[in-house]
């Protein structure tokens, strides 16, 4: 409905635009269309009109010629705007009459996260024909388009959990279980609600993209940048989801926080991404380093390299390998003057296949990632900080931190607009024989929701979620 009301409203204000210029012209056309009272008139004073005069009134009727053929070409440019949007109406009415056949053909979408409602997936080859919802910017071939979504949760806490408004694996309270801090508490939040724009143009090279988005994370509620990037055919350059992270094998989510276990991050990076045809995709990138270290400050010296390639199958199975190089560099915080660096690794393998045994949208997601330095990558990991390396406190030495984490989820649709998702997921980190016993080890964590939707655009439920660290 956002798009269309959209429409509505431009489509008042462009016939408003239309009416102010009609108008003047119409004037003018009246101004010099001869009544039979000038007739009379001009007849009983042609001979007392002077050369003078004569020339002075056909100079001004060419002056106002000019302003008629100038009014005339602005009128015309109006009109093929009213056509135009005209057309998007029209066309956003067909969409809009959708047969039951057809919404449970398209239903079908709507098993990926909320997240995928709106977000634009980068690696993404082909721009389409058509920019559905987008608003064309006059006088160009650009397109622009408004989204996001409202989200409101409320989250309510049986144990310790030691955050409000999401649940945070690698922050749940240990050592001590009989304090009773953040028992029972009840935390209402929009922080979640996202607002993203886009631009579309055409240029003599091919199709120019621009992306920003954000949501009302940051501190006090204030808008905090998810996306910026802009793409140039198979370029792009900006911030958002790392090329290992596989937005299509993410299961539906209610949760704030997400999987402990997945690969998440979002960073600067540039990225290219040839097309090899439908079934398969390349994509390597260049990305922001950023050491994430323990007892010491990361040094950003070499860019991260990440390659991925994903393979698809009859639009509902794929899998996406993904490998990652890269250095870790740091200064001991005990003494500045000491720095060293390692090699860091890692890979991940995830997908998603169809399981049609009880329903044809059913479907099963998982992903597993195994490497030597690449904590920062993993969700609870880069919450918790600190989870790339850590300098040995004797010897100043750095040391990188091996991590096998990953997930299993399964999908089943009760009905048409009715579906859960049950979801278990893990994190395992090798710790060194210096490091404490209250470092981060281990978690575990176990959801299944309950979602839906009532109507296009808006989705209603509820999850429970077990963890344990």
């Amino acid at each position: 409905m956002r798009g269309l009301a959209i429409q509505r409203f431009l489509l008042p204000v462009l016939i408003l635009s239309g009416m102010s210029l009609i108008l003047p012209v119409l004037g003018h056309a009246a101004n010099n269309e001869f009544s039979p009272e000038s007739d009379v008139a001009s007849e009983s004073n042609t001979e007392k009109i002077s050369f003078t005069e004569v020339e002075a009134l056909r100079e001004l009727l060419e002056k106002q010629e000019l302003q008629l053929a100038a009014q005339q070409e602005e009128i015309d440019k109006q009109r093929a705007l009213l056509q135009s949007v005209q057309a998007q109406l029209d066309q956003f009415s067909v969409d809009q009459t959708v047969t039951p056949e057809q919404g449970h053909a398209e239903q079908p979408q709507r098993s990926t996260s909320i997240d995928e409602l709106v977000a634009i997936q980068p690696e993404s080859t082909k721009y389409g024909e058509d920019f559905t919802g987008s608003i064309p910017i006059p006088d160009t071939e650009a397109a622009i388009k408004i989204g996001g979504f409202a989200k409101m949760s409320m989250v309510g806490t049986f144990d310790p959990l030691g955050t409000d408004d999401r649940f945070i694996t690698g922050l749940i309270p240990v050592g001590a279980p009989d304090s009773g801090a953040g028992v029972n508490e009840v935390a209402v939040s929009a922080r979640q609600s996202r607002l993203g724009i886009e631009i579309r143009d055409s240029t003599d090279y091919g199709p120019l993209r621009a992306f920003v988005e954000g949501d009302f994370a940051g501190s006090g509620n204030t808008y905090r940048l998810r996306h910026a990037y802009g793409q140039f055919r198979q370029i792009l350059a900006g911030k958002t989801w790392s090329t290992m992270v596989d937005n299509r094998a993410t299961p539906e989510e209610i949760d704030f926080e997400g999987i402990n276990g997945r690969i998440q991050v979002r960073q600067p990076q540039v990225r290219y991404f040839p097309s090899f045809g439908r079934n398969l995709d390349l994509l390597v990138g260049l990305e922001d380093p950023a050491p994430d270290v323990t007892d010491g400050r990361g040094v950003s010296q070499y860019p991260d390299i990440v390659a991925s390639v994903r393979r698809n199958w009859a639009d509902r199975w794929h899998i996406k390998t993904s490998l990652l190089a890269r250095q870790i560099k740091a200064e001991w915080s005990l003494d500045p003057s000491i720095s060293d660096s390692k090699f860091g690794w890692g890979a991940s393998v995830s997908g998603r296949v169809g399981f049609e045994i009880w329903d044809e949208k059913d479907n099963i997601l998982f992903q597993f990632n195994y490497g030597d330095g690449i904590g920062r990558y993993v969700n609870d990991l880069q919450e918790v900080g600190g989870q790339d390396a850590v300098f040995n406190s004797q010897t100043g030495a750095l040391e990188t931190l091996e991590v096998f984490s990953g997930y299993v989820a399964y999908q089943h649709w009760w009905q048409e607009r009715l579906r859960s998702t049950m979801t278990y997921s893990w994190v395992d980190v090798d710790n060194l024989d210096f490091q404490d016993d209250s470092d981060y080890a281990n978690t575990d964590r176990a959801i299944i929701n309950l979602l839906w939707s009532p109507v296009t655009r808006i989705d209603v439920g509820g999850v429970l979620l077990w963890g344990g660290r």
